[in-house]
């Protein structure tokens, strides 16, 4: 049910999302570091099923919320692939756990297993006001980047499997394919700073810390109403 429950409140976020949009423009190009996008890294996740997975970047916490229950993983280098526990992944929300905006967003996403064409819908908001989106039909892994214009920034920003170019979908997409994976996840912004690599091991020791506690106090929520 909670599943349903999640599905429901994502499709009526982007329910009313334009094609595009000017202050944010959401193109199939790559956020290269370097280009002001710095690298999300990876929390270990936790082991517990569940839709909420972590990053780091510049010293902040980042928080994956997805539909169905997700998982990270590294691809060698600490950067997180986030998937989906039973291979199911058609939505997935990423923002600044902190809650602060950004101005530049970057991930790839990797093909979809048995199909050929495959459409999806990436919107950019500022709180709860939707400020881009837009609906991309493609066929191969890709990159994508998110880049606000003119000084303006967003907060968090959502990747959603639709099944066609007007962006409309059922959700859950019950037989649909589903997404491979997010990865190669880069946020960029004017409160986002590059540490130092001497101190990623304290800050992912902080975050796994942090990601421990909330987990538990779920677990523990949910008992309380069981």
């Amino acid at each position: 049910m909670k599943k349903y429950l999640l599905g429901a409140a994502a499709a009526a976020g982007l329910a009313f999302a334009a094609p595009s949009y000017a202050a944010v423009v959401i193109t199939d190009h790559t956020c290269a570091p370097g280009s002001g996008c710095a690298n999300v890294h990876l929390v270990p996740d936790a082991g517990v099923p569940d839709n909420v997975a972590y990053g780091t970047v510049g010293g902040l916490g980042v928080t994956f919320t997805g539909i169905e229950n997700i998982q990270t993983s590294s691809d060698g280098g600490g950067l997180p692939w986030v998937t989906g526990y039973d291979a199911d992944l058609t939505y997935l929300d990423v923002a600044l756990t902190s809650g602060d905006s950004f101005t530049l967003a970057g991930f790839n996403l990797n093909d979809l297993l048995g199909n050929g064409s495959w459409f999806v819908k990436i919107s950019a908001f500022d709180g709860a006001t939707l400020v881009g989106s837009h609906v991309f039909q493609e066929s191969h892994n890709t990159q994508f980047k998110i880049a606000g214009t003119g000084g303006d920034a967003f907060t968090h920003f959502q990747i959603q499997l639709v099944t066609n170019t007007g962006g409309l979908t059922a959700v859950p997409l019950e037989g649909a394919s589903q997404l491979d994976g997010v990865g190669q996840i880069r946020i960029g912004g004017s409160g986002i700073a590059v540490p130092e690599p001497a101190t990623w091991a304290m800050m992912l020791m902080g975050f796994g810390g942090m990601g421990a506690v909330l987990r538990r106090n779920r677990r523990l929520a949910r008992m309380a109403f069981a």
